[in-house]
């Protein structure tokens, strides 16, 4: 499952009529309810605010006035297709006084969401612990290409003395990384976290 790690916005020009998809990361309802709230402020004169939402179990979709069934599950269904999690997407649209009619306006949505969702940039969420590790900087380089290897990700670094890193380290690998410092390193595994490592 991969989930946004940053919003982004793709607009598409039909028969006069405006479509603006928003894609955005979305975490809980209460983000969910932000996020439309801000989208309605930022396009007051819109005519549709439709939305999907995927947050964990919970599945969401509104038509919002448009044709039932024309918007918000082609939504939907593209959110599904393309296995996100703790996605929101938003399909504004400016009604330009032509009908689409109802197998062209869901062709529509369907292809603003699946734009939309091309676009985006994603990561995943992965459940690890942080790490704080001092080091001589003659050993800097060769640990900096094994975490990249790894697709560990430097939270913090801190040049004086020695070389300071705080790294964030799945849990599914952190023994391994652990036992393969050098032995001059100081290694120290601080908190639990949860964080989003983007897409490589």
């Amino acid at each position: 499952m991969k989930t946004p790690i940053e919003s982004t916005i793709f607009e598409y020009k039909i028969l006069g009529s405006k479509f603006i998809g928003l894609l955005f990361p979305c975490k809980t309802p209460l983000d969910f309810e932000n996020l439309m709230e801000k989208t309605k402020k930022e396009y007051p004169k819109a005519t549709h605010y439709c939305y999907a939402y995927i947050i964990g179990n919970n599945k969401k979709f509104s038509d919002d006035g448009e044709p039932n069934g024309t918007a918000g599950k082609p939504m939907l269904n593209i959110l599904e297709k393309n296995e996100t999690t703790n996605t929101l997407l938003i399909i504004v649209r400016y009604f330009g006084g032509t009908k689409l009619g109802a197998g062209r306006l869901e062709r529509t949505y369907a292809l603003v969401a699946s734009s939309s969702i091309s676009q985006g940039i994603y990561g995943e969420y992965i459940f690890g612990k942080e790490v704080e590790i001092e080091l001589p900087y003659s050993l800097f380089d060769s640990l900096k290409k094994k975490m990249d290897v790894m697709g560990i990700d430097i939270k913090e670094k801190e040049f004086s003395s020695l070389v300071k890193l705080t790294c964030l380290v799945d849990d599914k690998i952190i023994d391994t990384f652990v036992s393969s410092l050098p032995y001059e390193a100081k290694c120290e595994i601080k908190n639990n976290v949860e964080f989003v490592r983007r897409e490589r």
